[in-house]
């Protein structure tokens, strides 16, 4: 009896074990596939968190193309109207970023703003276009103004350098003249000391012609300039065969000068140092002595 009992309970005690073991296979299993359903449900949603913040990223792309409406909180924007400033190129840029994000109802909703901010932009371009032209040509307007005055003002002292050499000069003869040694003037037809200025730059000559035009010096009231020209044929083909002189005021009036009048004049040759009507002359006398023949 005592054998049979034990022998029961041996066996109850195997079948005991054999279930516990069973449970703690089947326990396991479901543990495994719990965290398996975990992380796939994780990663789905780091997946949509992911999306989601590419879509809102491209919303505020999108909403900054627009005008802000004043005072709305949180804040509106008005869809018909661009941010000042905004050109089609960063219509293009938020664009792509846009073309960027998946398939959906987001990209197709911000694909059609986007195509309107495009529209907008290009209407309001040429004018933007214009605008910047006009400024463009405001500045070399301004630009050329500055150069001209430089220029101008550069050929004036120039001028006066060379008026001040040749009275220095001037003077210096004088002194020599009333030592007892006059000055030599080397006489040279006009078209000639014209077309041949250089062989006579820094030299006394003494030349005739019709006086053609005249004109008080802007920035020496005591100084005329008279334009004379051979007294032939070349008197109607402008300057090319002509000089300009400096005439002071006083042999000016003195000799009552005028247009058409022949007159005589001595003094000392100079090349390219006087602008007149625009132009650099080729030729130019500071005048020591005239007459009017």
């Amino acid at each position: 009896m005592y054998k049979v009992a034990t022998g029961i309970a041996t066996i109850a005690s195997i079948f005991l074990l054999a279930g516990c073991g069973s449970s703690t296979k089947q326990n396991s299993q479901d543990s495994s596939t719990t965290s398996k359903k975990q992380a796939s449900m994780s990663m789905v949603k780091s997946s949509k968190k992911e999306a989601r913040e590419k879509v809102d990223d491209a919303q505020f792309s999108v909403d900054n193309l627009f005008e802000e409406i004043d005072d709305s909180f949180p804040s509106e924007y008005n869809y018909n109207k661009l941010f000042t400033g905004t050109s089609v190129s960063d219509v293009e840029n938020v664009e792509a970023t846009v073309d960027e994000l998946p398939q959906s109802k987001d990209r197709t909703r911000l694909q059609k703003l986007v195509a309107k901010a495009m529209k907008l932009a290009k209407a309001e371009e040429p004018s933007q276009t214009v605008a910047q032209s006009k400024a463009e040509e405001s500045s070399l307007a301004k630009y050329r103004s500055e150069s001209l005055d430089k220029e101008l003002s550069s050929t004036r002292e120039s001028i006066d350098e060379e008026f001040s050499d040749t009275k220095k000069n001037s003077s210096s003869s004088t002194k020599v003249t009333t030592s007892g040694t006059a000055i030599h003037y080397t006489k040279v037809d006009l078209e000639t000391f014209a077309s041949e200025t250089d062989k006579y730059v820094g030299k006394n000559i003494e030349t005739s012609g019709e006086v053609a035009y005249i004109q008080k010096n802007p920035d020496d009231k005591d100084i005329y300039y008279v334009v004379i020209l051979p007294k032939d044929n070349y008197t109607s083909t402008g300057y090319s065969f002509g000089t300009v002189t400096e005439i002071n005021i006083d042999s000016f009036n003195d000799k009552n000068i005028q247009e058409g009048k022949q007159i005589t004049v001595k003094g000392g040759a100079l090349t390219s140092t006087l602008k007149l009507n625009g132009k650099v002359l080729k030729s130019d006398i500071v005048v020591d002595s005239v007459s009017v023949n």
